[in-house]
């Protein structure tokens, strides 16, 4: 019997809810007349409602997880682009740094070239002027052994062998210079 009470009182709670939701419907029937003439008219609205609510959710789930899934692939993406860029920025120091280490050793050739040349013009020159002034001093001793020859020459003719060693060996130091 106690269930049957039981039973009782929560069909009457149940029943008082009813009435109430009827009653509001009502009410909301008789405000919104021409879009709802009839209460099922209502309950079909709601019920086609909460199923787009429910697909535009889902909708919105699958959008959020997909962005998601863009995001982590795009930063992903970005990492590796970072690290990338990391190594080719190092590369490009390492070769700043090879780049400058040639230049100076260039550089300090180039110098070495130009005191190199510098030396070769003076010892050129030098060497120019001790020619030059030993064909000098041939000359004089020439024109001088000349004099004193045509003076001097006797019948054999050694004052002209003596001559002509002295000229030729002139020439072979001239060849070999």
């Amino acid at each position: 019997m106690e269930e049957i009470k039981e039973n009782s009182i929560k069909t009457e709670l149940k029943l008082k809810a009813l009435k109430k939701y009827e009653e509001f419907l009502e009410k909301f029937r008789e405000k919104y007349s021409d879009e709802f003439p009839e209460i099922p008219d209502i309950i079909n609205r709601f019920v086609t409602l909460k199923k787009t609510n429910e697909k535009l959710n889902a909708q919105h789930e699958k959008c959020e997880e997909d962005l998601a899934k863009i995001t982590k692939e795009t930063n992903n993406f970005e990492q590796e682009k970072n690290k990338e860029i990391y190594f080719l920025n190092n590369d490009i120091s390492s070769l700043k740094v090879k780049y400058y280490e040639l230049k100076s050793k260039k550089n300090d050739l180039l110098k070495n070239v130009e005191i190199s040349a510098e030396e070769t013009r003076k010892k050129t020159t030098e060497l120019g002027q001790l020619l030059m002034a030993i064909d000098n001093l041939y000359e004089r001793c020439k024109e001088q052994r000349g004099k004193n020859i045509k003076r001097r020459i006797d019948n054999d003719g050694k004052y002209k062998k003596d001559f002509d060693n002295i000229e030729e060996r002139s020439k072979i130091k001239r060849n070999n210079c």
